[in-house]
Order: structure tokens, then C-alpha cells, then sequence
């Protein structure tokens, strides 16, 4: 009987050929595009559940004058964890190592995903170790725990031998500072806000100051400890450790909403990579508004296919009337007849789904080769959302044959093959579906619409400052003292118009705050910070609205500074700013127009630039070029920089890079909503081809006798598309005020908008 059924169904398949091709190509485009979408939101959303027990596991960061929200916190952090909370099971402390450069075997290796950790990391995190005992790993100074990957590449060790790795030897840095090898980790391909590949053991001091932040503190909380409970015994730890010291004479209710006010953040390392907007995070991290916007875009493209193919479904499904009635003159069972129809639509699901497997390969390179995102090689490699999506295919074909598998075979046979039996019209179902799947497109091409507007504005908006052609050399450091006769010698460079010190760049990672406070304030203000020397402000060419900038002949100028306008604001002194006095040895002696340093997300900052000549407070050379010199003055500087520090690389980039990379993420939700909007759009208009060539071909007859009434083809078209008009309006009726609302919530994310237009 199976068989049977089968057979009869690969049988009204060929025979329909074009319409079957349309309903499995439309679904399987739909089936294809909700399948790498949902595998990243996947992929996105399962940072760090790896971990065991990592719902217990919370990063403390902290916030101290008015700084903002900050990831790392206080090294001593650790040891006031370990000796006076019981709500702690255990805690560990993490950093970035630098970048350091790493000699094997006479090779040298730069190493960016190494990490410097103390010993308690691994039974924080638990790494499954190929070699090593976790516990004490990192107990010995000079330890490193490397991946098996990384064991691969640094002593060519290949299988599951990785004993022989441990006790060799990598010399780190410049010093060539000797680690042992302790352990090795299986580099499993899980996703964390963690992006380690090497664990260099260190040793965090146990006293020092709360108002540093330079390490990543965690805790692993006891099992029954909410965070709650934690949070209370942090703000304790606060009231009776952290304001005494830095209280002074403000009371502790004051003191707490104060310019100089301490508060610990908790955040489970489940919601970091995601949900995280604290600053100098240990690694990149997610947008979960563009991981909402996918999964509503893949939810969508489905709603859109699966429409085309239950109204395509239904519609063919009531050509088959005749069938029913001789199948049942000839004995057939209502239950059998039923069987037929779901067979059929679930067969040409199934279909659509081996299909949609192709595709998703295809849909997978461009996507990653259009986002740039870390993605899967394949689909095959997600088994669990592919079987998932060969479920909801299945469902598809349920739902789409139950019109056909019930309504059509309740009827009389007898009055069928007399012909006088009319079926009632499923055009009002036809239409609802219709109507849905347009409302969908439009709002998508709407959002869309909305996206590369607020990105081209975004990229074309005035930034209060110029950072074409600026060439930044970050890695001053290794030149110790020779760093002022490399600008001297760079600023002599033909393309060169200008060269400077800076501590920090706009779009860059640093933060620098001083609080400032005027004879007529009461509290004082905190106040993004800029510490370069003279030439910096030219360099970025800032637009001066008076006053005058900093003069490198005049050694006063160290006491003097310049404001931004909304500094100016700030400060309480709009219009008697020039000349007026900061923290008793400050002169104000220029005002720049405000400058956006920081993604459009966020208003601009009170901001003040102070003078620091010399290399002293600049940690990194900037080079203002002319244009079409960028090629000459790169190869003059390589030899400028090796002529110094042969053993060392230049590290550089130009500023704009960093302006461009603020603006990753809403590139990338523009270039997947235009993708998957395009792909939405074809299935829309896959489906409607299909249904208006089935209502074309039932209704010959009558364009037959139009015709030889001396009908116009022009006619006869409006005729027949004026079926399709209205549910299309009314789509647009319903998905413009439903797109207004969606994309308005969305630009109120950011601090400067492009805003809607009709």
C-alpha cells in the first residue's frame, strides 16, 4: 500500500511537472535561507555554555569615577574573593598578554590569543586537557598551557601524542623570558568571549589600589548562591571596605552617586557575548540586536515559503475532484484518499529539503564571504538544526495537504461525476495567505530601506574631525627613548605634513577620564581625556571656534587646555569659557566644535585635549600624509623603524580603519537584511507566478470568449491581475505602519538618526 501510494504520487508529480518544480524550488529557498540563519543565531547564542557549570560562573567588573561600566576590575579582587566570601566556590583572574612574540625552535611566532592566567583558571573553565593535570597546570611560574593546535604548529606534533610536549620550552617576548609547557588543551571549536589559544601562568598581587582595572576577575559562585545574594554581598563589601578609603567627606548615600562613587557589575558568562556593553571587553563580541533581526528575517522567509506552497497545495488541490469521486465509485476509503494527499504534499517537502541542502552550501559561502562572520564549512556540520529543519519540512507538507486531504474527500461521489457538485471556494484562504506574504516582503524591503539609509548616514556624517591619510604606529614601546628622534626624523619624511603624540585615538580602544571642576561647581565632572602634544590637533584636524591651540615654544602650556563644545556645556561655561579656570591650575585657552570619537550609538562626550610635549604621555606616532604618498611614506617609515628596532616589526594601521570597524556591525545587518530580503522577494514572487498561472488556466474559456467578443489583451491582463491588486494593497495597508514601529525602536539605539521619510 506504501509503495502504492508513493507510485501514485511521483505519478501527479510528473504529470505536473512545472508546478511541481515551482512549489519544491520556492520551498526549498526558504527551507535553505532559515537553515544558515538559524545555525549562526545558533552559533551565536551558545558562547560559553561549553563550560561546566557555567550558569555559576559570573565575570565582576566595576565603574568608579564615572568611568562607565568596565569589564576588568581590581587585581586584588581575587584575594578579598577568596578569604571573606562564602558565597564564592572559587575565583580566578585573566588578561590579555599583549601580543607577544614567541620563539620556538629558532622560529618566531606573534602570538594575539595568548592570555595571561593565575592557577585557578582551569578549574574555573574547564578545558579538556590531552596532557597535564588541570589543577596545577598554571601552579608553577613560568608555565604555559597551550592548544593542540597550537602544540601542532609550535613542535610538529601530530595525533593524540601530546605527552612529549609536556616540559619543552617557549621563550616569550622580546627578553626571551623561558615557559614550560604544563598542559594541552583540546581546542574543540566552542565559541568563547575568551579568545585563548595560550595560557601564560601569573601571579596577581594581593594588595594595590580598588581604582585599578587590569585584570578579568571571575567567580564561581557555590551551588544555591543567586546572584542576587552575591550582589548584596559585593555592595557590602563596598559600604564597609571601598568608601572608607575613598569616601572622604560625602556621606555614603551621597557618596554612591557621586563623580567618585565604586560599584562591582556581575554578569554570568552565558550573556557576555552578547548582551555585554561594558567597556575594554577581553575579546569581540556579538550584536544581539543583529541576532534578533536574523532569526525575525529567517522566521519570515519561512512564513513567506511555506505560504507559497500550502496555497499552491490548496489550489491544485481542487482540480482533483474527479479523482476523488472515481477513486471512491472504484472503493477507495476516505482514510486511504487521505493518506494519498498528505503523502503527496509531505513527498514534495522532503524534496524541497534535499534541495535546500544544496542550496544552504551555496547560501553559506556567500553569506560568509559577504559578513566576513566566523561560520560553519559546512551544513552537514550542524546535524541537529538540520534534522530540525527536516521536521519543520515535514510540518510544512502536513499543514499543506490537510485542505485537500480533508475537505476534498468528504464529498459525494455520484454528484462529482454527474457534475453537480461545486466545491466552495478557497480564495478567501488563498487571499489571507497572500495578503501575509506580501506584509511580510514589503516590511522587510522597508527595514531594509531603513538600514542603508541610517548606514549611509552613518558614513557620511560630518565628524567633527579629519582621519583620511592618518598613519598610526602603535608600538612605541619598543623603542624606549628613541621614539622622539623617530618623529623627528618621520615629520622630515616627504609626504609627511605633520607628526604627534597621542595616549589615545578616536575610535580607538584606550579611555583617559579626569574630573574637572570650576570655581562655581559644586561636584566636579568627569571628562574624557586627551594628552598628546601640539601638533595633535592639526593632525586630526579639529575645528577651532576660538581661542587658540597649543604653542610647542611655550613650556607654560602644560597648565593650559582646550574644550569641546559640550564641555563647554558641562563645565557650566557657555560663553565665558576662554580664560576661565579648572581644578586651580588649568587655563582654558581654545574651544574645538564636538568631535564623535566613539560609534554614533553614543552622544558625544564632554571631552578635553591636554598638552603633554614630548613622548612622555604619547604611546603612539601619528603621521598626517598626503594624498597618493601612502605607498612612499609606509616603505620610508618600514626603514626608518628597522633601522631602530630591527628585531621588531612596526605595528601600524590607519585611523579610518578604526572608524570603519565601529560601523561592522550595521554593515553587516545591512548586507544580510538586503541578501535575505532579495531571497524573500523571489520566493514572494515564485509563488504568486504559480498561483496566477493555475487562476490563468482555470479560467481559458473565459479569456477565449473575451477574445472573440474583441476583448484587448490589455483588458484581459487588468482583468486578471485585479485579483492579485487588492490583497497587495491591503498588504501594504498593513506593513507600513508594522515596519514604522519595528525600525523606529531600532534607530532609537542610536544616539544620531537618520530618521524615516514616506
Amino acid at each position: 500500500m506504501f509503495l502504492n501510494y508513493l507510485k501514485v504520487a511521483f505519478r501527479n508529480l510528473r504529470r505536473r511537472f512545472s508546478y511541481s518544480a515551482i512549489n519544491i524550488a520556492g520551498l526549498a529557498v526558504g527551507l535553505a535561507c532559515t537553515l544558515i540563519i538559524g545555525m549562526w543565531v545558533h552559533q551565536e547564542t551558545s558562547n560559553d555554555r561549553h563550560f561546566q557549570d557555567s550558569e555559576r560562573i559570573y565575570r565582576v567588573g566595576a565603574n568608579f569615577y564615572n568611568i562607565g561600566d568596565m569589564a576588568p576590575g581590581p587585581p586584588k579582587f581575587a584575594e578579598v574573593m577568596r578569604t571573606g566570601f562564602p558565597q564564592v566556590e572559587r575565583t580566578t583572574q585573566i588578561d590579555w598578554a599583549q601580543n607577544p612574540v614567541m620563539h620556538v625552535g629558532g622560529e618566531e611566532f606573534r602570538q594575539p590569543d595568548a592570555f595571561r592566567a593565575d592557577s585557578a583558571f582551569f578549574e574555573v573553565f574547564s578545558h579538556r586537557f590531552v596532557a597535564g593535570n588541570p589543577s596545577t597546570a598554571l601552579d608553577d611560574p613560568n608555565a604555559v598551557v597551550l592548544t593542540d593546535e597550537l602544540a601542532r604548529t609550535y613542535f610538529g606534533q601530530e595525533g593524540t601524542g601530546y605527552e612529549s610536549v609536556i616540559g619543552e620550552q617557549i621563550l616569550v617576548g622580546e627578553e626571551e623570558i623561558p615557559y614550560t609547557v604544563a598542559g594541552v588543551v583540546e581546542d574543540r571549536g566552542y565559541r568563547s568571549h575568551i579568545p585563548a589559544r595560550m595560557w601564560l601562568s601569573t601571579r596577581y598581587p594581593e594588595e594595590g589600589s580598588w581604582t585599578s582595572a587590569s585584570s578579568y576577575n571571575y567567580v564561581k559562585l557555590r551551588e544555591g548562591v543567586s546572584e542576587a545574594a552575591y550582589r548584596e554581598a559585593l555592595d557590602r563589601l563596598v559600604e564597609q571596605e571601598i568608601y572608607p578609603a575613598l569616601g572622604g567627606s560625602l556621606s555614603y548615600e551621597e557618596w554612591k552617586t557621586s563623580a567618585t562613587g565604586y560599584r562591582f557589575l556581575t554578569m554570568n558568562i552565558e550573556d557576555i557575548y552578547l548582551q555585554s556593553d561594558q567597556r575594554f571587553e577581553i575579546g569581540p563580541t556579538g550584536d544581539r540586536t543583529n541576532v534578533r533581526a536574523f532569526g525575525i528575517v529567517a522566521l519570515f522567509i519561512l512564513l513567506i515559503a511555506a505560504i507559497n506552497f500550502i496555497n499552491l497545495v490548496t489550489a491544485r488541490g481542487a482540480t482533483r475532484a474527479r479523482e476523488v469521486g472515481i477513486r471512491k465509485t472504484l472503493g477507495t476509503g476516505r482514510p486511504a484518499l487521505v493518506m494519498q494527499f498528505l503523502m503527496e504534499s509531505v513527498l514534495l517537502c522532503l524534496m524541497a529539503m534535499v534541495l535546500a541542502l544544496g542550496l544552504a552550501e551555496i547560501f553559506l559561502s556567500a553569506f560568509k564571504s559577504m559578513t566576513g562572520l566566523a561560520f560553519l564549512d559546512t551544513v552537514l556540520q550542524s546535524p541537529v538544526q538540520v534534522l530540525s529543519m527536516s521536521g519543520i519540512a515535514v510540518l510544512v507538507g502536513l499543514l499543506a495537504g490537510l485542505y485537500p486531504a480533508f475537505y476534498l474527500t468528504r464529498f459525494d461521489p455520484v454528484s462529482v461525476l454527474k457534475g453537480t457538485y461545486r466545491s466552495a471556494s478557497s480564495a478567501p484562504l488563498r487571499n489571507a495567505l497572500v495578503i501575509s506574504q506580501f506584509a511580510i516582503s514589503i516590511g522587510l524591503i522597508i527595514c531594509a530601506g531603513v538600514v542603508y539609509r541610517q548606514l549611509d548616514y552613518m558614513q557620511q556624517k560630518d565628524m567633527g574631525l579629519e582621519t583620511e591619510n592618518v598613519l598610526v604606529v602603535d608600538n612605541l614601546n619598543d623603542l624606549g627613548q628613541g621614539r622622539e628622534a623617530l618623529r623627528e626624523e618621520a615629520s622630515r619624511l616627504a609626504g609627511v605634513q605633520v607628526a604627534g603624540f597621542s595616549n589615545r585615538i578616536p575610535a580607538g580602544q584606550g579611555i583617559s577620564i579626569i574630573n574637572m571642576q570650576t570655581p562655581q561647581m559644586e561636584e566636579p565632572a568627569s571628562i574624557q581625556r586627551f594628552l598628546a602634544d601640539a601638533a595633535f590637533p592639526s593632525l586630526m584636524g579639529f575645528r577651532l571656534l576660538e581661542g587658540r591651540y597649543f604653542d610647542s615654544g611655550n613650556p607654560s602650556d602644560t597648565s593650559t587646555v582646550v574644550l569641546n563644545e559640550s564641555a563647554v556645556s558641562e563645565l557650566g561655561l557657555t560663553g565665558e569659557a576662554l580664560g576661565a579656570r579648572i581644578n586651580d591650575r588649568y587655563e582654558v585657552i581654545g574651544v574645538v566644535s564636538d568631535f564623535n570619537y566613539e560609534s554614533l550609538r553614543k552622544r558625544i562626550e564632554p571631552t578635553v585635549l591636554m598638552y603633554h610635549p614630548g613622548y612622555r604621555q604619547g604611546n603612539r606616532l601619528l603621521l598626517k600624509v598626503e594624498s597618493g604618498q601612502v605607498e612612499t611614506v609606509l616603505a620610508s617609515m618600514h626603514e626608518l623603524w628597522n633601522s631602530r628596532s630591527p628585531d621588531e616589526a612596526m605595528n601600524y594601521y590607519f585611523m579610518d580603519r578604526n572608524f570603519e570597524q565601529m560601523l561592522g556591525n550595521e554593515k553587516i545587518l545591512a548586507r544580510i537584511v538586503a541578501l535575505f530580503t532579495g531571497l524573500a522577494i523571489l520566493v514572494s514572487c515564485m509563488g504568486l507566478y504559480g498561483l496566477s498561472s493555475y487562476i490563468t488556466e482555470q479560467r481559458t474559456k473565459e479569456i477565449g470568449i473575451r477574445r472573440v467578443l474583441g476583448a484587448d489583451i490589455k483588458d484581459i491582463i487588468l482583468r486578471l491581475n485585479k485579483s492579485f491588486t487588492w490583497p497587495v494593497a491591503v498588504a501594504i495597508a498593513v506593513a507600513v505602519p508594522a515596519a514604522y514601529l519595528v525600525m523606529d525602536r531600532w534607530l532609537s539605539n542610536f544616539a544620531y538618526q537618520a530618521g524615516m521619510s514616506p
